[in-house]
């Protein structure tokens, strides 16, 4: 199964954030606009709105031929505004019953164990939920696969760590990985990218912005891994915007391309919040990006020399 290269997150649209809800009729325009500028593969989750994420691209979706789009969701995290997880193999099953039914469709395309990490458990506890979600969820998972009510079984993290004791402990198709294959962070490539190029493992780079600043530039009130930007990455994305003005290139196509330059990256998955958002995203990942750019950006130090750019892709 090929994945189209771009993706839309959902997020936002569906209503992560408790205090930025965005409005039903904003949702269904951001998401008719997706559909207009043929962005196929959308990614959901149960815990965005506690199912309202789902409902909300359940709508758009209803009555396109289903060989037409691709859809992934998750499993193991509920709950809003609060959180609850339950990695357990009927839990799942359960999970995705209700998926497939805010969905209103018969299969998915990938789903994800959603957030088995220190980030979200702490230093301690996630082993256990590592533990519950790799007895649990993940053979429930593979038991779905195997009826062809699902076609690839993932983990989605923002630790490259975690994937790594993943391929350990399973066998996975993919990976969506947040913020940790980026313009501005490229740790995957340390040992996660090198090991899914040798085992055919796919990764979908999600978070491609790192929260914002690589759309926005390094203004003072940028932010960066969900907090304001300090100093020292401000001072890396302005550098990097130097480069971005001399060869006229905008840095939310140098952000949004780098990742599937990578031979294991099938697919970049921001996350839009407007339709507005959505043209600028699809405009960006069009632009044309000479290759002198990123020469230019290894000869400046800000990527190493070893990082595979689009050109080679």
């Amino acid at each position: 199964m090929t994945i189209p290269a771009l993706g839309l997150g959902g997020s936002e649209l569906g209503g992560l954030r408790t205090d930025q809800i965005i409005s039903e009729a904003d949702a269904s325009a951001t998401y008719r606009e997706a559909w207009a500028c043929d962005i196929r593969y959308f990614d959901t989750a149960p815990m965005y709105g506690d199912g309202l994420g789902e409902r909300r691209l359940g709508q758009l979706l209803q009555g396109q031929p289903r060989d037409s789009f691709f859809i992934s969701t998750k499993v193991g995290k509920y709950g809003w505004p609060g959180q609850q997880f339950n990695y357990r193999f009927d839990a799942t099953l359960e999970s995705i019953d209700k998926s497939l039914e805010r969905l209103g469709t018969s299969r998915l395309d990938v789903v994800f164990i959603h957030d088995i990490d220190p980030y979200s458990h702490g230093p301690d506890n996630w082993k256990f939920r590592f533990e519950e979600a790799m007895t649990g969820a993940y053979p429930a998972l593979c038991r779905l696969k195997s009826e062809g009510i699902i076609r690839a079984v993932g983990v989605g993290v923002n630790s490259c760590e975690v994937c790594i004791e993943c391929m350990r402990a399973g066998d996975f198709d993919v990976f969506m990985l947040a913020g940790k294959y980026t313009l501005l962070n490229q740790s995957a490539l340390r040992e996660l990218l090198p090991l899914c190029e040798r085992t055919g493992v796919s990764v979908i780079a999600a978070a491609p912005f790192n929260s914002g600043i690589l759309a926005s530039g390094g203004h003072p009130e940028a932010r960066y891994e969900e907090a304001p930007a300090n100093a020292e990455v401000v001072r890396k994305v302005l550098e990097i915007e130097a480069i971005c003005d001399e060869f006229g290139v905008s840095l939310g196509a140098a952000a949004l391309q780098l990742p599937i330059g990578h031979p294991s990256v099938a697919a970049v998955v921001p996350g839009p919040r407007s339709a507005e958002q959505i043209r600028c995203v699809c405009r960006w990942f069009e632009e044309r990006i000479p290759p002198e750019f990123w020469t230019a950006m290894k000869q400046a130090q800000l990527l190493a020399e070893y990082v595979p750019t689009p050109e080679h892709h």
